[in-house]
């Protein structure tokens, strides 16, 4: 199992540090342009939905009950239910939702649903690999 940061090559906004303001704990937002690939962090199955906040979303939930989250995409390239690696194409990033230019919202989850950084989730998940061999 890979765990990879497949966004660290993108710029972190500055409109990031509001998110803590508007009640949003965790993630982080990085500038690219719209269609950039989105390639998964972790192993496990996708989950595609949209809201009008987040706009396109996709989670891939590994093993271990714990998600990363893209949000403002552009198009879904996985299918609900498939199982991907880390390194996988899933995604194209966009500006969907409440966005306010073209970036990518990164966050990670807890098996509770919490939200929390995406940088932490894959940590956690790196550290159950290793105790579930």
């Amino acid at each position: 199992m890979a765990v990879k940061d497949t966004i660290k090559q993108y710029p972190r906004t500055r409109t990031w540090y509001g998110h803590r303001v508007r009640g949003s704990a965790g993630g982080e937002d990085r500038a690219m342009s719209v269609g950039t690939d989105l390639h998964s962090m972790i192993d496990g199955v996708v989950k595609n939905y949209s809201n009008a906040g987040a706009g396109k979303v996709t989670r891939v939930t590994h093993r271990s009950g714990m998600a990363i989250e893209f949000e403002h995409e552009s198009r879904y390239l996985a299918s609900n239910g498939e199982h991907v690696k880390a390194g996988e194409h899933i995604a194209e990033s966009g500006q969907t939702g409440a966005a306010t230019g073209p970036h990518v919202h990164a966050h990670g989850l807890r098996p509770n649903g919490k939200r929390r950084g995406y940088h932490g989730t894959l940590r956690a998940i790196a550290r159950w690999e290793k105790r579930h061999k």
